[in-house]
């Protein structure tokens, strides 16, 4: 079956700068648990859109719909699908975005021998599982960030070079061997926030990270602000 969410189909203000959200829709997105950082950082967001559309309340799918969300685009652009069971997928017609990436109703259930899209940066993707991808509600940049944990860490060390952020890493102790490789990474690795030191803290927030992000409070930073 064709999709019912092609890529096109989203939240209208979605991608909307928060200054630029006045009266009842700035409310709504603050009912729902937007603030600046998580409404312009599209992979932070915030912890409503682990649910899917019928798992929020009525009074939470009001503010989504003053947001123009409805169903089909919170599920893919917001949720991405992402508690569905193969099942699900079926009845809301997006299977094919998912056999498009390589899964099957073991590797979607029961994340038994995920298929290699799921540990592949969108722009290695094949065409094929781009398009599942984007089906799927997914971005260039949400993708990554979904996929590997933290945009700053799909980078390679010449990427940072490149993007200004090597001496973000080098704050954190990192070397190019073990940005790269992984291979004997500094402490800071395995510390706390409040265990860094001032030079070490700064390296953090410059990739991206608060407090509560660097300790795993929440799954993603709030990136480049």
């Amino acid at each position: 079956a064709s999709p019912i969410a092609p890529p096109e189909a989203k939240c209208s203000y979605l991608g909307s700068a928060w200054n630029s959200i006045k009266g009842e829709e700035k409310e709504a997105a603050i009912n729902l648990g937007y603030d600046k950082c998580s409404w312009e950082n599209p992979p932070l967001r915030n912890s409503i859109e682990e649910y899917p559309w019928w798992n929020i309340t009525n009074e939470e799918k009001d503010d989504a719909d003053i947001l123009g969300c409805d169903e089909v685009s919170w599920d893919s652009q917001i949720h991405h699908y992402s508690s569905f069971y193969w099942e699900d997928l079926i009845n809301a017609g997006v299977k094919s975005c998912a056999t498009k990436l390589g899964y099957d109703i073991q590797s979607w259930d029961l994340q038994l021998n995920p298929p290699s899209s799921a540990f592949t940066l969108f722009d290695d993707l094949s065409n094929n599982e781009k398009e599942g991808a984007i089906c799927m509600g997914y971005s260039e940049f949400t993708w990554d960030f979904y996929q590997w944990g933290g945009v700053a860490y799909t980078f390679t060390w010449q990427d940072l070079k490149d993007d200004g952020l090597q001496d973000c890493a080098e704050d954190l102790g990192y070397t190019q061997n073990s940005w790269d490789t992984g291979i004997g990474l500094p402490a800071s690795y395995a510390q706390l926030f409040n265990e860094l030191d001032s030079d070490e803290k700064k390296g953090a927030i410059c990739l991206g990270y608060s407090e509560s992000t660097w300790d795993g409070e929440y799954p993603f930073a709030c990136v480049f602000d």
